[in-house]
């Protein structure tokens, strides 16, 4: 009985051994796959989440790493002779021709200031600035020259600088009516070689200027007599065109040429001749005119010609009289402007 006791217990006590023991078999177990899941959770793959009860052997992991590398030097391969043969075809291929280069777009002009509307002159204002204008071309400047009558003569000879001219002019004029006729022969004398003087030095002057600026200067002087209460006497000059003499002029000088000689006056002896030109037939007096159309139409062409150069050297003095106020208006302002700027940079 003891006997079976025993057996028993000891069954009891082997059976809670085994048990024991497997218990803290599988509680280790247990401990080790948490640690390698633990583990595998850092891992970049997606299989590692995933608890492995084998671990691969490097055989196959480097087989495997072959694999792919094999693999990625043959992909390498096959895209480098794709991009060789592309390289090649293209430079087979003919080179395209270049895009002919855009022309640059012109810069736009900047617009131009507006301009001041010019100043709306009155009537009377633009007759004064007519006259101007008109004196501009009228040749006014006075020429040196000498007395040429007893008077001027004796009157340059005895007027004293520094005195009053009204006494000295009133004195002057007594003694000149109570002088002696050898004294007056002398001042005509002087006079005389005076005019011829004179008459050289107006000469050379006129000539000193073109036929044109004569002719100019000689409208000028008639319009100007014609606007104002002056008068301007015309510059004669021998180089101007001539006014075609008309048919009965022409007759009269013929029959002075003929040897008429008039007894009677001027005036009579015109009489005369003019009675004989109105019992002239046509035919007789055809000659005559036929003379004036010829001189008539000489005359237009060449004053034709002095007229043209006249209007081109009014035009010329008038641009030469603008530049020359312009100037003259910019040398002031550029004075006045050192002046300020003087006058600031002392107040500093």
């Amino acid at each position: 009985m003891l006997t079976s006791i025993g057996r028993a217990a000891t069954r009891r006590i082997c059976a809670s051994t085994r048990v024991s023991v497997s218990s803290s078999q599988l509680l280790s177990r247990d401990i080790v796959v948490c640690s390698a899941v633990a583990a595998r959770a850092f891992s970049t793959s997606p299989w590692s989440a995933l608890p492995t009860s084998k671990t691969p052997s490097k055989t196959t992991t480097k087989a495997a790493a072959t694999k792919k590398t094999a693999a990625t030097a043959g992909k390498t391969t096959a895209t480098a002779k794709k991009s060789t043969a592309a390289a090649t075809k293209a430079s087979k291929a003919k080179p395209k021709a270049k895009p002919k280069a855009k022309p640059k777009a012109k810069p736009k002009a900047k617009a131009a200031p507006a301009k001041r509307p010019k100043k709306v002159l009155s009537p009377e204002a633009e007759e004064k600035l007519r006259i101007r204008q008109l004196r501009s071309f009228a040749l006014l400047e006075k020429v040196k020259v000498t007395g040429d009558t007893p008077w001027m003569v004796y009157v340059t000879q005895n007027l004293k600088a520094g005195e009053a001219l009204g006494n000295q002019m009133t004195e002057l004029a007594a003694k000149f009516k109570n002088l002696y006729s050898y004294e007056r022969e002398a001042l005509e004398a002087t006079a005389q070689a005076n005019r011829t003087a004179n008459e050289a030095t107006l000469k050379a002057w006129v000539e000193s200027f073109p036929p044109e600026r004569i002719y100019l200067a000689n409208q000028s002087r008639r319009r100007l007599n014609r606007m104002t209460d002056k008068k301007y006497p015309l510059i004669q000059d021998e180089r101007l065109p001539k006014l075609p003499v008309g048919p009965w002029p022409l007759f009269v000088k013929s029959r002075f040429a003929d040897g008429f000689t008039n007894t009677g006056s001027v005036g009579d002896g015109l009489k005369v001749l003019g009675q004989e030109y109105k019992a002239l037939s046509e035919a007789e007096k055809r000659p005559f005119q036929t003379q004036h159309e010829a001189a008539s139409a000489k005359y237009e062409i060449e004053i034709k010609e002095i007229r043209d150069k006249a209007k081109d050297l009014a035009k010329v003095i008038t641009e030469a009289k603008e530049a020359k106020a312009l100037a003259t208006k910019t040398a002031y302002n550029a004075k006045r402007y050192a002046e300020r700027k003087a006058q600031a940079a002392e107040t500093k």
